[in-house]
């Protein structure tokens, strides 16, 4: 079991490296970065602060729709957090 300092620092990493990653243009490689930091957050998720900084990433890469875009065909089951924050686009057929 990894400790949650380990686990905010790894976070607090892959953040900084989706930030990069933004500023560059490269969508797919912020994502995977942001994706990598959800996944490692314990749950329940929404009382872990570092959540904040992984969706702040994600507020970032989904100011554009190919961001968007792009997160929808990499990890599905993301689909119903856009949603409830408004983001989610067209509905699954």
């Amino acid at each position: 079991m990894r400790s949650l300092d380990t686990v905010d620092a790894r976070v607090g990493h892959l953040c900084r490296e989706g930030d990069r990653h933004v500023a560059r243009g490269e969508d797919a490689a912020a994502l995977a970065c942001l994706v990598e930091a959800w996944e490692l957050l314990p749950e329940p998720r929404e009382e872990c602060p570092a959540t904040a900084d992984v969706f702040r990433g994600f507020t970032r890469v989904l100011r554009g729709r190919s961001g968007l875009e792009a997160l929808l065909a990499r990890r599905a089951r993301f689909r119903a957090v856009l949603d409830s924050l408004g983001l989610g686009g067209e509905p699954e057929a």
